[in-house]
């Protein structure tokens, strides 16, 4: 959930029979099509301002130079074993510097030269048999030894507190054992950090570092996207959208989002900050919601379809400079480049 920890609003929730608004399914919107069902649940928002929601923050610092740049990728080099010499360069567009080996491609390094965020592999030649990989940290183990390695790195965030485990899982790889069954292995142990602000969860395709570890706990991969800030400010009271305003835009959201569905359950907007990746960290209400899909040959009678699981994001000021339309890709865990047979898992329980 994108808000305050002891909101823990459902998704189920939002199908209860009290309802704030709903759009009927046969209404016809500008363009002369039909508009899906939306439904919200009935009551009032947590506002973000009184939720302490109320700050803004920019970075103005971004991409450290090619030195800077050379000892993060040279340290990453050394941690995770690798011996053979690196060469970091330009890409074409000089949008990012790179560097990967030519025995292994796996094995790179890349960063962003506008915003510093950076990925590395040390390579996955070494877990490509079918077999689980020996000795893989469990979660807790798993979690001690990630900020081991932020921490000896230099690559832990100023602000230690704003660092909060999100997601213990792995990566796994479906591959044919010694018998010829087709079966998935275990071959990376992932720990998924994210920020928080005040005990406010931290949207959005920024704010994000994850950690890859092998055989033992080795360094395998290492991604990270998060800025320091660098300047902040209070929002005032004014700068804010009112409840009706953000009633009114979560539905149009949906409403544009997904104009080809059936009906959609939504929840009431949740409070949280957004990060953007482009270093603006402002406050936005993210709107969760249930997408029933029309069937297939175009029929709008989808109630016989399992309703899929959305979650967007409006602003809550009324002059938003953060890049909204970036949240799809936060919800994917940077990929190691390890081929078709690898698969992401997480794990959120607790042990």
């Amino acid at each position: 959930m994108f808000a305050t920890n002891h909101t823990k609003r459902l998704l189920s929730a939002a199908v209860s029979s009290l309802v704030l608004l709903t759009l009927p399914a046969m209404a016809v919107d500008a363009k002369g099509e039909i508009a899906p069902e939306i439904t919200m649940t009935r009551g009032s928002l947590e506002l973000a301002e009184t939720l302490g929601v109320n700050r803004i923050f920019r970075s103005e610092k971004g991409f450290p130079g090619f030195t800077a740049a050379k000892d993060v990728a040279k340290s990453l080099w050394r941690a995770s074993g690798l011996k053979a010499d690196l060469e970091l360069k330009y890409n074409e567009s000089g949008s990012a510097l790179t560097a990967t080996l030519k025995e292994d491609p796996s094995a790179y390094f890349r960063m962003d030269t506008r915003t510093g965020d950076f990925s590395f592999s040390k390579g996955l030649a070494k877990y490509s048999d079918p077999s689980d990989t020996k000795g893989l940290p469990g979660k807790n183990e798993a979690i001690d030894l990630a900020l081991a390695h932020l921490e000896r790195l230099g690559l832990m965030p100023k602000d230690g507190n704003q660092l909060v485990v999100q997601a213990v899982g792995g990566v796994g790889m479906s591959a044919q054992d010694e018998k010829g069954n087709l079966r998935d292995f275990e071959k990376l142990t992932s720990v998924h950090f994210g920020r928080q602000i005040d005990g406010i969860d931290v949207g959005g395709p920024g704010s994000k570092i994850v950690v890859h570890l092998g055989q033992d706990g080795e360094l395998v991969g290492l991604h990270k996207r998060w800025i320091e800030l660098q300047s902040m400010s209070k929002v005032s009271r004014e700068s804010f959208l009112q409840e009706a305003e953000i009633k009114e835009r979560a539905l149009k959201h949906l409403q544009t989002e997904w104009n080809k569905a059936s009906k959609i359950v939504t929840a009431l907007p949740e409070p949280g900050y957004f990060d953007d990746g482009k270093g603006h960290i402002e406050p936005v209400y993210f709107v969760q919601a249930q997408i029933q899909h029309v069937q297939e040959g175009g029929a709008r009678d989808g109630e016989n379809q399992d309703p899929a699981p959305y979650l967007g994001v409006i602003p809550a000021l009324r002059y938003s400079v953060a890049d909204l339309r970036q949240l799809a890709p936060a919800t994917k865990a940077p990929d190691l480049d390890a081929g078709a047979n690898v698969k992401d898992r997480r794990d959120t329980s607790d042990e």
